[in-house]
């Protein structure tokens, strides 16, 4: 399982355009990880948005699994 396919902790869907480096790979103890608590996944990570290719999005605001979320202008599910 990917973090592309984990929802926010809150329990929206990813943004599309929501990055990090952990969704470009995959080994056995990440899988087990998420499978285990996927929630606990996105703790520490450094996000960025694909559309920018910074840390904050095209609304100047940051990126995170909770802060890119349903109801923000550049969001998309």
């Amino acid at each position: 399982m990917s973090l592309m396919n984990v929802r926010a902790p809150s329990g929206h869907k990813l943004c599309r355009f929501l990055r990090c480096k952990e969704m470009y790979y995959s080994n056995e103890a990440q899988r087990e990880r998420v499978k285990n608590d996927p929630q606990s996944v996105f703790e520490g990570k450094l996000f960025w948005c694909e559309q920018t290719h910074k840390g904050d999005g095209p609304d100047a605001q940051a990126c995170g699994a909770e802060e890119c979320r349903p109801g923000r202008a550049c969001y998309d599910a």
